[in-house]
């Protein structure tokens, strides 16, 4: 009697419990952004990764998290000192070797639309022909074609024509990696933390404006801030730990060989299909 007073008790207290669906382990985004005026997105939660031996792609935890060196397997350093302090270059092993093997196991830089080919690091801009979206394959617990890239218009209505939008973005670091920090809209700026909109060539290292550390940038990204980390370029097995060169891929071109990104000082460069650089993700807002 025990017994079934004991399962009858159990089957009461599971009546309205909902089950765990698959739309709960949902990958969050992170604010609400306009990219025109009847279209809004939400981000990723961090940048784009692959993992060369599950075969599997994911978003780091952190806004600010990248991978630098370690898309190589066996970097070896050389500094240089005609640039930034930071103007190092690593390269993998001979060319004589499979380029493919000089990867690390984890890469978060990629030729432009390689969503089908994350592992391709030719340096012939025609074997990039075909923008594959990365958002068409799954990622994490995510189904297919969840996420996508914005295009260039997207980017400028976000960067220039939304409302307010010059006041909602900015140069900024995040645990001292330099980036650059996107609102979303109609942002107020929360108590605990200061923010100016500053914009054009200024150092790597903001002195005192738009520093955040563990309390300032958790409360920074609750009220829906985005970050941008760069850090670092690759070209073919070469890479150049250089922020003002890094970017982020737009999907869109100018011409048959190169692709569309957000620079650091500027906000679109054209650059070589080939270049391995960064990827952010947004999931549209319906």
């Amino acid at each position: 009697m025990k017994q079934v007073c004991y399962f009858l008790l159990i089957a009461l207290l599971c009546i309205g419990c909902e089950p765990v669906s698959l739309q709960n382990r949902e990958i969050q985004g992170i604010g609400v952004f306009s990219v025109s005026e009847t279209k809004k997105v939400t981000f990723s939660p961090g940048n784009l990764y692959y993992d060369r031996v599950t075969r599997t792609w994911d978003f780091f935890e952190g806004q600010y998290e990248s991978l630098t060196i370690n898309n190589l397997s066996s970097p070896c350093e050389h500094p240089r000192g005609d640039h930034w302090v930071s103007n190092l270059f690593f390269e993998a092993l001979a060319d004589s070797i499979d380029p493919e093997m000089q990867l690390g196991r984890k890469i978060d830089l990629f030729g432009w639309g390689t969503g089908d080919y994350p592992t391709l690091v030719s340096k012939d801009a025609a074997d990039y022909a075909t923008f594959y979206d990365w958002g068409f394959n799954k990622i994490g617990e995510d189904n297919t074609k969840v996420w996508r890239t914005l295009n260039y218009d997207e980017w400028d209505y976000l960067l220039h024509k939304r409302p307010n939008a010059d006041s909602l973005w900015a140069f900024a670091a995040v645990y001292g990696c330099p980036g650059k920090i996107f609102l979303p809209d109609g942002w107020v700026c929360p108590d605990g933390v200061s923010y100016e909109p500053v914009h054009g060539n200024i150092p790597v290292m903001l002195e005192g404006v738009n520093n955040y550390y563990k309390d300032e940038w958790s409360i920074m990204e609750k009220s829906g801030a985005v970050f941008l980390r760069y850090s670092c370029v690759r070209n073919g097995t070469i890479l150049w730990l250089i922020e003002s060169m890094s970017g982020y891929w737009v999907a869109s071109y100018t011409d048959e060989t190169h692709g569309v990104a957000l620079g650091y000082f500027d906000d679109f460069v054209k650059k070589s299909r080939s270049v391995g650089y960064s990827v952010r993700l947004v999931k549209d807002i319906k």
